[in-house]
């Protein structure tokens, strides 16, 4: 803007005829000088025209206005220097704190590692025997999980956007009439769970609604509980001694593959090669599969097989070691079955044997069958309680297919679902999400607003492990701390915190 020689006079003589407070951004704009009229017309073209001081003035101080209500949200949006430097919070300097992330129900003990307050790299806890300082590719890939944009950030009702307000109201209605009706048309399904504090809670619901119905579905432990029970009387758990056994038999079963007992797996085989390696006994891997696997490429011996000879192959072996009989196979298949079996005879109590969780469960019960045979249990095998809980407050939790059925005679009037997506992972001759659609009033509660969040009346978005607090067991069944290495990114809920909302508890202390 070309500057002219300002009347000084006549701006004294304009002041001098105004009362009350005056501003102005120049003195070019209290002179009213046509270089300052034409550069608001360059600047805004199509105010200017119908533009005076006062109207300018006013838009302007509007705008800064504004401008300044940028500073006022929860946090900026970009970093900005501390007005006050936190204590020990040195930029450039990592802060670790010891945490777990659930991987479908054990828990996955880490190191998280922080810079200024921000999440940047998870590593597994080297004092956990669980981890023993390493992590799988699944675990690290949690950190990402906690910045995905993708993440349901906020309720949503009939598929928009509602308030944590609007549920709450939803669930007092809720717990009133299951107050009344002692609990009775409401169905509660969720993925495996190890959380001491969420079994507890659950234990207080069942005793305020005592007809309340639980049930559990984990699509990655397969038959596993139930072959269990089959062969031992009563659901245990399996733990598997790799670093004790000089020979491993496996029946389609890639325990050194994807899975939530991955790592602590992969770490007990590493120590018995280390120990083979010193000249401290053998460390040899049999895999009998259909499939290529992790576990089968890392065999010393590989056998495949079709899908529908792995029955065949445990039977001849089960009778092999004295179980009976069993039918013919092949001349090679036999040959090599009574070789395998005289092997494992040889090494009693050094030995193990294990099967797929997706594996038949005659084939599953069989192997269990086995390691007894061959003095396996209490050396390289061992059993326990489940570390995934299958009962609460007394009730033990059912399968998928008998909430189906409940859902199908028309028994369920609201159903929760919590941290799963049985629309997704549902066999498909359940007909799941028919049989859904017949229920009243559907309540989701996830990460993501998923396949089963699609098909609710209500989808509540949970919190991620790292930037909320919760309890669970690994696969050793210690119990681990899940603490937040920042608070929580959105509106979300924890499980604890969902369920105390279910029960009417508008504040709840999780």
């Amino acid at each position: 803007m070309d500057r002219t020689p300002l009347d000084y006079a006549a701006i004294r003589q304009r002041l001098e005829g105004q009362h009350g407070p005056c501003y102005w951004r120049s003195l070019e704009q209290l002179a009213n000088e046509p270089a300052f009229a034409a550069f608001v017309e360059a600047e805004f073209p199509s105010i200017a025209p119908e533009m005076d001081r006062r109207r300018f003035l006013q838009l302007m101080g509007a705008s800064m206005a504004l401008a300044g209500l940028a500073g006022c949200g929860q946090e900026p949006e970009k970093g900005v220097p501390y007005v006050v430097q936190p204590e020990k919070v040195i930029p450039g300097e990592a802060r670790w704190y010891a945490s777990a992330v659930p991987f479908a129900g054990y828990a996955q003990p880490v190191l998280g590692r922080t810079h200024v307050g921000r999440p940047t790299k998870l590593e597994g806890n080297p004092d956990h025997p669980a981890s023993q300082g390493a992590a799988t590719a699944f675990t690290q890939a949690a950190i990402l999980q906690l910045y995905d944009p993708d993440r349901s950030q906020a309720p949503k009702y009939e598929g928009h956007s509602s308030t944590w307000n609007a549920f709450q109201r939803a669930a007092v209605e809720q717990a009133a009439r299951a107050d009344a009706a002692q609990g009775r048309g409401l169905h509660m399904l969720m993925g495996a769970n190890s959380s001491p504090t969420l079994q507890r809670q659950l234990a207080a619901m069942v005793a305020r609604w005592p007809q309340a119905k639980l049930y559990r579905f984990e699509p990655w432990e397969g038959e596993a509980y139930v072959a269990a029970e089959r062969a031992l009387g009563r659901a245990l758990e399996s733990h598997y001694h790799f670093e004790r056994a000089e020979w491993v038999v496996s029946f389609e079963h890639d325990w050194l593959g994807p899975g939530p007992r991955e790592l602590p797996q992969a770490i007990a085989w590493a120590e018995r090669k280390r120990r083979a390696a010193r000249g401290d006994g053998e460390a040899r891997l049999v895999v009998v599969e259909s499939l290529s696997t992790v576990t089968g490429a890392k065999a010393a011996n590989r056998r495949r097989v079709e899908p529908a000879q792995q029955r065949a192959y445990v039977q001849a072996l089960v009778a092999a070691l004295g179980g009976g009989d069993a039918p013919p196979l092949p001349a090679d298949a036999q040959h090599w079955i009574d070789e395998l079996a005289g092997q494992l005879l040889a090494r009693r109590g050094r030995c193990l044997i294990t099967a797929g969780e997706f594996a038949a469960l005659d084939v599953q019960a069989a192997v269990h069958w086995l390691n007894q045979q061959l003095g396996n249990i209490g050396k390289t095998l061992a059993y326990t309680e489940p570390v995934t809980w299958r009962e609460a407050g007394g009730q033990r939790l059912s399968g998928l297919p008998e909430l189906v059925v409940a859902m199908q005679d028309g028994e369920v009037e609201t159903l929760l679902m919590l941290d799963c997506n049985p629309a997704y992972t549902a066999p498909g001759d359940l007909a799941f999400t028919d049989a859904l659609s017949r229920v009243p009033l559907r309540i989701h509660a996830g990460l993501y607003y998923d396949e089963t969040a699609a098909h609710c009346h209500w989808h509540l978005p949970l919190t991620h492990a790292l930037d909320g607090w919760c309890d669970s067991r690994a696969a050793d069944g210690s119990v681990c701390l899940t603490q937040p290495l920042v608070r929580p990114f959105y509106s979300s809920r924890t499980l604890a915190e969902v369920l105390a909302l279910m029960q009417g508890d508008l504040s709840p202390d999780a």
